[in-house]
């Protein structure tokens, strides 16, 4: 850190380190006390702060913790540090290069992802350098050791020795009791060597077999390498270098090459003479250079521009643009991109090139031309490629010879080798291992394609005859063969059945449904497939969709069958001989009694669909004649729907219970059934209930007397609700339909209690001993009132509520009070607030006897144009309105409020000052030409 600061102080980079409070006490005197300020000390001295912040760790220093104890910062903020300490090579100091900066903070858009990149130069766009921290102790075997390196030696084992050494000015470190020892111009891996040997003749061990005593040699110190990068370079200029002094480290800390510079001619100079021409696609597509060299203080490292540009695209293992040599061809670029993959056509390559002649003859700029990779390798040649140049390689053709397929109705559909199946029999028979059952005999398909036309054909053949080796067909390259099943071509036989009393569950699941719906769509057959007479066989199910229902019927066909839309979309198999009896009883509860009373003796009807008219006709059946259900058997898409017998015979056959029950509510009708039935299926009586009489409401239907309710006192016999007796006494039994109301017992009354808070001596809930209860009889229950009590602000609350009452003026000893009121007794000291549309809300103390307009008053009065309706709010929630010949009483507690004028107000109340200042305008002429006129 020290030698940072001896620049801002002009110091040499290399001078002899002062302490920190000498720099600062420089930089007080140069009057440097910002971050701001000391930066732009460094940059005036050429160092950039990735350079500062090199030198500062060599010292031991952070840097920016040096800057921001020291210094006051406005808004600079010192750049994060860009060291990598995963790598001793380098360190960059980019940061204050903004072209740099703008390089390395680029992201790759999403939209450029497919568009061609330039070979080679994303080696820097993750410049490990320049986002790790910086680490000394990854030292390059091949660093050559210079004045000024500091060596920590460590002896171990059976002798111990530990030391740091700094080489000096003439290239030596003294060992203490062991000599000087020459160190400079050593590689750091023959300087271990060396030492190794040097410090053999002292410590016995270190040179034995086996050796028992080892040693250890680091750096811990090193002496930059300063180098100048220029050319195509994102961050050209002078570059310092550690660890690794070579050409490829100088480029990582100039921040990469530019696209357009060469990778393929990087030139080193030294004392001005040109010393190395590198090209990094050696180490791009093999990992190393060739004659790599150890770059020293000063030396140049140029990048001229690109040799050459030339797009390669299409079926290769890396497309983008190359840089190629003048010796350079087609060969050396797809060896450049990896070669080629293996789904590449290597006979059709296609170049497309700028045509150097220009030749104004011809009215286009560039010529196209397609290559032979196997005619260039038979003449041992190869093709010279040109700047500017694109190359487009084609994937090879996605078509296979000597197949056939078959797909369909059979064991083994798949593809098969035309030359082992070249029949059609054989294909079916041995390749696809026959057909399944359902069969579909009368047909099968041949689709086939005429190469190299690409004329498709297409032939059917009787499959009996194909089996029966009657018909012999020879199949061609690329055939498919379709076979079909009865099912797919005329449709899976399906029954429906819908109405009162079906279980769902019962339907077919929807798995198989699914499975077979999936099945009739991937092998659904192209009309212009079929022969006529498949056609002729199948057009009605087409017509039909997948649940039988026609869908080409009109809205007025379908209210002649009666059935709604959906009823039918649970569908079940058929099956031969299905008659009407099994699917009822296989879907329905049958034996149940529910069924037996609720359907036994009602209608099913059975709709069958006419192909030749295109519509349903309905064929109706009585549920009780069984006989006859079971001899009548149900085609396929037949529709079953079962009738409740409610559809004829609208009954109610409920009873309802309500009042004092337990379980008030509607309960079946049950035969011969009492008032005391309804009242146990309900629950018996609740605690408050009369158990004495009940009423019942009877429907009467009387058009003339517009009675619609009979109402029947009924007297309950407790020995029968007990089942002491067979019958009640009271004979009365229920119909569709009644009503009975159990009423509350007369002589009950709920214990009545209010609460009573506020000023009171002992504030509580008061359970009163009577109905009866008045304001004098609370007081006394919580040992009446305190000294602090205001009767005229209290007030009562009744199902949260202020009662309207005027506690202060009231006769005392009235009863007024109900069970679950609550009073609350007000206070007479507090504070009236006043807010809102005011000149000075404010908070005063309440004073007695003073009114709304007196504290209006006190808070400068309302707002000349924004103050609207005023009144008070008192502390039990009541309002009252402040107007002309309205000023409220205000008690403890209590606000003022003020509105703001709503927008509406706000015009109005302009209209009518426009009006009243036109009016004035008018009288006040008038009365002048009155008094001219008199004059």
């Amino acid at each position: 850190m020290s030698k940072i600061l001896i620049l801002l102080c002009s110091i040499s980079l290399f001078a002899q380190t002062p302490s920190e409070k000498t720099v600062l006490d420089e930089a007080k005197r140069r009057n440097i006390n910002t971050v701001e300020q000391a930066l732009e000390a460094l940059n005036k001295n050429g160092i950039s702060q990735s350079q500062a912040r090199i030198l500062a760790r060599k010292q031991g220093v952070s840097f920016d913790d040096f800057l921001k104890n020291n210094f006051t910062s406005k808004s600079t903020k010192v750049n994060a540090s860009t060291s990598d300490p995963d790598s001793s090579i380098l360190v960059s100091y980019t940061d204050s290069i903004p072209e740099a900066d703008k390089y390395l903070d680029k992201k790759i858009d999403d939209s450029e992802i497919d568009t061609p990149t330039y070979f080679g130069y994303n080696i820097f766009d993750h410049n490990p350098f320049l986002e790790k921290e910086y680490l000394l102790g990854n030292i390059d075997d091949g660093y050559l050791i210079a004045p000024g390196d500091v060596l920590r030696i460590i002896v171990f084992g059976n002798n111990s020795l530990e030391l740091e050494a700094t080489v000096d000015r003439n290239g030596n470190i003294n060992i203490p009791d062991y000599g000087v020892f020459f160190a400079a111009g050593n590689s750091f891996k023959t300087l271990k060597e060396r030492l190794q040997v040097y410090l053999g003749k002292f410590f016995s061990g270190l040179l034995n077999t086996p050796q028992n005593t080892f040693l250890d040699v680091s750096l811990t110190q090193l002496t930059p390498t300063k180098v100048v990068v220029v050319g195509q370079v994102n961050a050209p200029g002078p570059q310092i270098l550690t660890t690794q002094a070579n050409p490829l480290a100088a480029l990582y800390t100039a921040g990469g090459v530019k696209t357009t510079g060469s990778l393929r001619e990087v030139r080193v100079y030294r004392n001005n003479k040109l010393l190395k021409r590198i090209d990094l696609y050696d180490y791009v597509s093999m990992g190393n250079i060739v004659n790599d060299i150890r770059l020293t203080n000063n030396d140049v490292v140029f990048v001229p521009p690109r040799i050459s540009t030339i797009l390669l695209e299409g079926e290769v293992k890396e497309s983008g643009y190359y840089e190629l040599k003048s010796n350079e061809g087609l060969t050396d670029l797809i060896t450049f991109s990896g070669g080629l993959p293996a789904s590449a056509a290597r006979d059709r390559i296609n170049v497309l090139r700028i045509d150097p002649s220009n030749d104004a003859s011809d009215s286009s700029d560039k010529s196209f031309m397609t290559l032979n990779l196997k005619d260039l390798a038979a003449s041992n040649s190869d093709f010279e490629l040109f700047d500017g140049d694109e190359v487009s390689i084609l994937p090879l053709l996605d078509r296979v010879s000597n197949r056939v397929s078959i797909q369909g109705n059979v064991y083994s559909p798949g593809e098969y080798s035309l030359t082992k199946y070249s029949d059609l029999k054989t294909l079916i028979i041995d390749a696809a291992r026959g057909v399944k059952e359902d069969i579909y005999l009368d047909k099968v398909d041949v689709k086939g394609i005429v190469l190299p036309t690409g004329e498709k054909t297409f032939a059917s053949y009787n499959l009996a005859d194909v089996l029966s080796g009657t018909t012999q067909v020879t199949l061609n390259d690329s055939d498919d063969v379709m076979v079909y099943s009865s099912e797919k071509v005329q449709g899976i036989p399906y029954v429906y059945i819908s109405g009162y009393g079906v279980q769902k569950d019962l339907y077919l699941d929807e798995e198989t449904l699914n499975d077979s719906q999936t099945d009739n769509k991937e092998d659904k057959i192209d009309a212009r497939d079929l022969d006529e007479k498949t056609l002729n066989n199948s057009q009605a199910d087409k017509e039909k969709n997948e649940f039988g229902i026609d869908e080409n019927k009109s809205d007025e066909e379908g209210d002649e069958e009666g059935v709604e839309e959906g009823a039918f979309s649970n569908p079940i198999l058929w099956r031969e001989n299905l008659s009407i009896y099994d699917l009822i009883f296989e879907n329905t509860a049958f034996n149940t009694l529910e069924f037996q009373q609720n359907f036994f003796n009602s209608r099913v009807d059975v709709k069958s669909y006419d192909y030749k008219s295109r519509k349903y006709y309905t064929r109706p059946y009585n549920l009780s004649d069984l006989s006859v259900l079971k001899k009548v058997y149900l085609k396929p898409f037949d529709r079953v729907v079962i009738y409740q017998e409610s559809v004829i015979e609208q009954v109610d056959k409920a009873v309802s219970v309500s009042g004092y029950v337990n379980n008030p509510g509607s309960y079946e009708l049950e035969q011969n059934m009492y008032v005391e039935d309804a009242i146990l299926i309900a629950g018996g009586f609740s605690d408050l209930a009369d158990q004495t009489v009940v009423y019942v409401n009877k429907e009467e239907r009387n058009p003339e007397t517009e009675i619609i309710s009979i109402r029947e006192t009924i007297t309950i016999d407790m020995d029968y609700l007990k089942g002491q007796k067979q019958a009640p006494d009271n004979g009365f039994v229920l119909g569709p339909r009644d009503i009975i109301t159990v009423r509350k017992n007369i002589a009950y009354e709920e214990q009545q209690s209010i609460s009573v808070t506020g000023e009171v001596q002992y504030p509580r809930t008061v359970v009163a001993s009577s109905k009866q209860v008045s304001l004098n009889y609370l007081l006394g229950e919580v040992g009446g009132l305190t000294n602090f009590a205001l009767l005229e602000s209290s007030y009562i609350l009744r199902d949260n509520l202020t009662l309207s009452v005027n506690l202060s003026s009231i006769n005392r000893n009235a009863p007024i009070f109900q069970n679950g009121d609550e009073l609350i007794i007000s206070r007479n000291f507090g504070s009236v607030k006043t807010e809102g549309a005011l000149e000075n809300p404010s908070i005063f103390n309440w004073k007695k006897g003073s009114r709304a307009k007196y504290y209006l008053s006190n808070s400068g009065g309302k707002l000349s144009k924004l103050g609207g309706k005023a009144y008070v709010v008192l502390s039990n929630g009541q309002t009252k309105r402040i107007g002309l010949f309205k000023n409220p009483r205000v008690f403890p507690d209590s606000k003022v409020v003020v509105n703001y004028k709503t927008e509406k107000e706000k015009t109005e109340g302009k209209f009518l000052n426009d009006v009243t200042n036109v009016l004035g305008t008018v009288t006040g002429a008038l009365t002048t030409i009155l008094l001219l006129e008199r004059l």
